[in-house]
């Protein structure tokens, strides 16, 4: 498991899953999931826009109730779920629906239930290396995540910020890796550990947010 996967851990681990009801929007393999499962968690669902994607979570978390949808369009009852996540998602869907998505987040989510977003931060110097950034992929400063929140009915309990230097550097060798010379990213536990470090301490590339429904 990634350093950024495990930062994500240890935010919903500040409010917990054992006996919750928990979406995972975007779940795409679905490592929550199976994490909330183990964990205790009464119910665990995923939405996830790729076919494919459904097909292989279903077969690969049985217990778990995977559909395809969208973030924006949540085919779930109101006030039905105690947890949602949404994890390096939201830099993904149409421009300026950000504020329907968290409504939405909202409407499913019981009063007093919890939602947890990471997203690419908001900083120049990730922006600058990341080749993403120029051509769509957005990043977001905890002012805008903030506003958007409160706008849809949170109130922002934690914001933390991780990684560095090594998270560019191993994501600039992975898109060259896999898309130029179509291989596997060479010396990728070696990046994994240091990159983990730097998931552990405050950092520049992503943001990371725990907000509760008043």
């Amino acid at each position: 498991m990634t350093g950024r996967l495990e930062a994500c851990i240890r935010m919903v681990e500040k409010v917990g899953v054992k006996g919750k009801n928990i979406l995972d929007i975007g779940c795409s393999y679905p490592w929550f999931i199976e994490y909330a499962l183990k964990q205790g968690a009464k119910s665990a669902f995923g939405v996830e826009p790729d076919k494919g994607k459904v097909k292989a979570a279903q077969k690969q978390v049985p217990k778990a109730k995977i559909k395809q949808g969208y973030a924006a369009e949540l085919d779930f009852a109101t006030s039905s779920m105690n947890l949602v996540t949404l994890f390096d998602v939201i830099e993904h869907v149409p421009a300026n629906t950000e504020l329907k998505v968290f409504s939405e987040i909202n409407r499913v989510l019981t009063k007093g239930g919890h939602f947890i977003i990471s997203t690419p931060y908001s900083h120049l110097v990730a922006k600058l290396t990341d080749p993403a950034w120029y051509f769509g992929h957005r990043h977001y400063s905890e002012s805008q995540l903030s506003e958007m929140l409160k706008k849809t009915g949170f109130k922002v309990k934690r914001v933390v910020t991780h990684g560095g230097l090594w998270e560019i550097i191993g994501m600039l060798v992975l898109y060259f890796s896999k898309w130029v010379l179509r291989t596997k990213m060479p010396f990728e536990e070696w990046f994994d550990k240091k990159r983990r470090k730097e998931f552990q301490q405050k950092g520049f590339t992503h943001i990371m947010v725990i907000a509760q429904k008043v």
